[in-house]
Protein backbone atom coordinates (compact mmCIF):
# COMPACT_ATOMS: atom_id res chain seq x y z
CA UNK A 1 0.00 0.00 0.00
CA UNK A 2 1.30 3.65 -0.42
CA UNK A 3 2.67 5.48 2.15
CA UNK A 4 -0.50 8.14 2.86
CA UNK A 5 1.92 10.62 4.80
CA UNK A 6 2.11 12.94 2.34
CA UNK A 7 -1.75 12.97 1.54
CA UNK A 8 -2.69 13.37 4.83
CA UNK A 9 0.28 15.20 6.79
CA UNK A 10 -0.76 18.89 4.92
CA UNK A 11 -4.78 17.70 5.41
CA UNK A 12 -4.10 18.46 9.41
CA UNK A 13 -2.56 21.61 8.70
CA UNK A 14 -4.63 22.90 6.31
CA UNK A 15 -8.11 22.45 3.93
CA UNK A 16 -6.83 20.23 1.16
CA UNK A 17 -4.24 18.34 0.14
CA UNK A 18 -2.37 17.50 -2.99
CA UNK A 19 0.03 14.23 -3.80
CA UNK A 20 1.65 12.97 -7.53
CA UNK A 21 3.54 9.97 -7.38
CA UNK A 22 1.91 8.18 -4.71
CA UNK A 23 0.08 5.14 -6.78
CA UNK A 24 1.13 2.71 -8.68
CA UNK A 25 1.52 3.16 -12.42
CA UNK A 26 0.00 -0.12 -13.07
CA UNK A 27 -2.60 1.01 -11.56
CA UNK A 28 -3.41 4.36 -13.31
CA UNK A 29 -2.58 2.47 -16.56
CA UNK A 30 -5.14 0.13 -15.67
CA UNK A 31 -7.89 2.06 -14.08
CA UNK A 32 -7.69 4.69 -17.45
CA UNK A 33 -8.04 2.05 -19.91
CA UNK A 34 -11.01 0.56 -17.76
CA UNK A 35 -13.11 3.81 -17.32
CA UNK A 36 -12.53 5.01 -21.47
CA UNK A 37 -13.83 1.18 -22.06
CA UNK A 38 -16.66 1.42 -19.98
CA UNK A 39 -17.40 5.18 -21.86
CA UNK A 40 -16.91 3.90 -25.12
CA UNK A 41 -19.95 1.12 -24.46
CA UNK A 42 -22.30 3.62 -22.98
CA UNK A 43 -21.91 2.04 -19.24
CA UNK A 44 -21.28 5.83 -17.77
CA UNK A 45 -24.27 7.14 -17.46
CA UNK A 46 -25.12 11.27 -17.04
CA UNK A 47 -24.86 12.60 -13.55
CA UNK A 48 -26.91 15.41 -12.33
CA UNK A 49 -28.97 16.80 -10.10
CA UNK A 50 -32.43 15.29 -9.69
CA UNK A 51 -35.46 17.75 -9.04
CA UNK A 52 -38.61 16.89 -9.26
CA UNK A 53 -37.81 13.67 -11.92
CA UNK A 54 -35.41 16.00 -14.06
CA UNK A 55 -31.58 15.72 -14.93
CA UNK A 56 -30.37 19.91 -14.65
CA UNK A 57 -27.80 19.49 -16.86
CA UNK A 58 -26.68 23.67 -15.82
CA UNK A 59 -25.29 22.12 -12.78
CA UNK A 60 -23.48 19.27 -13.67
CA UNK A 61 -22.46 17.52 -17.31
CA UNK A 62 -20.21 14.16 -16.34
CA UNK A 63 -20.97 11.13 -16.92
CA UNK A 64 -20.42 8.63 -14.21
CA UNK A 65 -20.36 5.50 -12.92
CA UNK A 66 -20.25 3.80 -9.00
CA UNK A 67 -17.88 1.05 -8.16
CA UNK A 68 -19.92 -1.18 -6.02
CA UNK A 69 -18.01 -3.51 -3.17
CA UNK A 70 -19.37 -6.53 -5.03
CA UNK A 71 -17.48 -5.71 -8.01
CA UNK A 72 -15.79 -8.74 -9.76
CA UNK A 73 -13.65 -6.19 -11.64
CA UNK A 74 -9.91 -6.62 -10.31
CA UNK A 75 -9.08 -3.61 -11.25
CA UNK A 76 -12.36 -1.94 -9.60
CA UNK A 77 -11.39 -4.11 -6.49
CA UNK A 78 -7.89 -2.64 -6.15
CA UNK A 79 -9.00 0.58 -6.34
CA UNK A 80 -11.57 0.12 -3.24
CA UNK A 81 -8.85 -1.85 -1.42
CA UNK A 82 -6.56 0.89 -1.53
CA UNK A 83 -8.50 3.81 -0.50
CA UNK A 84 -10.34 1.75 2.18
CA UNK A 85 -6.64 1.21 3.39
CA UNK A 86 -6.48 5.29 3.42
CA UNK A 87 -9.60 5.04 5.52
CA UNK A 88 -7.81 2.93 7.92
CA UNK A 89 -4.79 5.28 8.14
CA UNK A 90 -7.11 8.39 8.97
CA UNK A 91 -8.58 6.47 11.65
CA UNK A 92 -5.16 5.19 12.82
CA UNK A 93 -3.20 8.47 12.81
CA UNK A 94 -6.25 11.20 12.65
CA UNK A 95 -8.06 9.72 15.31
CA UNK A 96 -10.85 9.75 12.33
CA UNK A 97 -13.96 7.49 13.14
CA UNK A 98 -14.58 6.88 9.18
CA UNK A 99 -16.71 3.92 8.16
CA UNK A 100 -17.08 3.47 4.74
CA UNK A 101 -16.33 4.55 1.18
CA UNK A 102 -17.94 5.70 -1.92
CA UNK A 103 -16.20 5.42 -5.17
CA UNK A 104 -16.93 6.94 -9.08
CA UNK A 105 -15.94 6.58 -12.43
CA UNK A 106 -16.24 9.92 -14.23
CA UNK A 107 -16.04 11.26 -18.19
CA UNK A 108 -16.17 14.70 -18.79
CA UNK A 109 -16.69 15.50 -22.25
CA UNK A 110 -15.53 18.64 -24.17
CA UNK A 111 -17.66 21.65 -22.35
CA UNK A 112 -18.71 19.61 -19.51
CA UNK A 113 -18.42 21.02 -15.94
CA UNK A 114 -19.83 21.04 -12.40
CA UNK A 115 -20.91 24.15 -11.28
CA UNK A 116 -19.83 24.93 -7.50
CA UNK A 117 -21.49 22.69 -4.55
CA UNK A 118 -20.60 20.80 -1.20
CA UNK A 119 -20.33 16.89 -1.10
CA UNK A 120 -22.34 17.11 1.59
CA UNK A 121 -25.75 17.33 1.65
CA UNK A 122 -27.90 19.64 3.70
CA UNK A 123 -28.73 18.22 6.53
CA UNK A 124 -25.97 15.29 6.27
CA UNK A 125 -22.36 15.25 7.29
CA UNK A 126 -21.36 11.63 6.56
CA UNK A 127 -19.39 12.48 3.99
CA UNK A 128 -16.20 13.83 5.98
CA UNK A 129 -13.65 13.55 3.22
CA UNK A 130 -13.33 13.82 -0.44
CA UNK A 131 -10.55 12.50 -2.59
CA UNK A 132 -9.81 12.41 -6.29
CA UNK A 133 -8.03 10.77 -8.93
CA UNK A 134 -7.29 12.61 -12.30
CA UNK A 135 -6.19 10.24 -15.11
CA UNK A 136 -5.15 12.70 -17.97
CA UNK A 137 -2.09 11.39 -19.48
CA UNK A 138 -1.12 14.39 -21.86
CA UNK A 139 -3.69 17.72 -19.68
CA UNK A 140 -2.20 21.02 -21.08
CA UNK A 141 -3.18 24.08 -19.54
CA UNK A 142 -5.57 24.65 -22.22
CA UNK A 143 -7.26 21.48 -21.52
CA UNK A 144 -9.62 22.92 -18.73
CA UNK A 145 -11.27 21.06 -16.37
CA UNK A 146 -9.31 22.44 -13.30
CA UNK A 147 -10.52 21.82 -9.77
CA UNK A 148 -11.99 25.51 -7.97
CA UNK A 149 -11.48 24.75 -3.98
CA UNK A 150 -13.51 27.94 -2.62
CA UNK A 151 -11.55 28.10 0.86
CA UNK A 152 -12.05 30.63 3.64
CA UNK A 153 -9.67 33.55 2.44
CA UNK A 154 -8.86 32.19 -1.11
CA UNK A 155 -9.63 30.14 -4.01
CA UNK A 156 -7.36 27.40 -5.36
CA UNK A 157 -7.17 25.90 -8.76
CA UNK A 158 -5.71 22.37 -9.34
CA UNK A 159 -4.99 21.19 -12.49
CA UNK A 160 -6.10 17.64 -13.34
CA UNK A 161 -2.55 15.81 -14.04
CA UNK A 162 -1.89 12.24 -14.19
CA UNK A 163 -1.80 10.31 -11.18
CA UNK A 164 -2.65 13.25 -9.22
CA UNK A 165 -4.25 12.79 -5.94
CA UNK A 166 -6.19 15.48 -3.89
CA UNK A 167 -7.98 15.33 -0.80
CA UNK A 168 -10.24 17.67 0.83
CA UNK A 169 -12.88 18.23 3.58
CA UNK A 170 -16.66 16.90 1.74
CA UNK A 171 -17.84 20.90 3.35
CA UNK A 172 -15.41 22.85 1.23
CA UNK A 173 -17.50 24.22 -1.90
CA UNK A 174 -15.66 23.41 -5.00
CA UNK A 175 -16.07 23.03 -8.62
CA UNK A 176 -15.31 21.39 -12.17
CA UNK A 177 -14.32 24.48 -14.17
CA UNK A 178 -15.30 23.85 -17.98
CA UNK A 179 -13.29 21.11 -19.81
CA UNK A 180 -11.86 21.74 -23.44
CA UNK A 181 -10.98 18.14 -23.51
CA UNK A 182 -11.74 14.82 -22.35
CA UNK A 183 -11.04 14.43 -18.41
CA UNK A 184 -11.29 11.55 -16.38
CA UNK A 185 -11.05 10.57 -12.97
CA UNK A 186 -11.90 8.72 -9.91
CA UNK A 187 -13.13 10.14 -6.97
CA UNK A 188 -15.32 9.84 -3.34
CA UNK A 189 -15.78 10.00 -0.20
CA UNK A 190 -15.09 8.62 3.38
CA UNK A 191 -17.60 9.04 5.42
CA UNK A 192 -18.22 8.57 8.88
CA UNK A 193 -19.74 5.31 11.02
CA UNK A 194 -23.19 5.65 10.82
CA UNK A 195 -23.82 4.14 14.52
Amino acid sequence: MPNWEPLVEPLVEGAFAIADDLLPETLLHNLHQHILTQHSVGNLRPAGIQRDGHLHTQIRRDTIQWIESTTECQTEQSLLNLIDDLRLYLNRTCYTTLGSIEIQMAHYDRGSFYKPHRDQFQGCFDRQFTWILYLNPEWTEGDGGKLKLYLQSESVEIEPQWGRVVLFRSNIVHEVLPTSAPRISVSGWLRNRSD
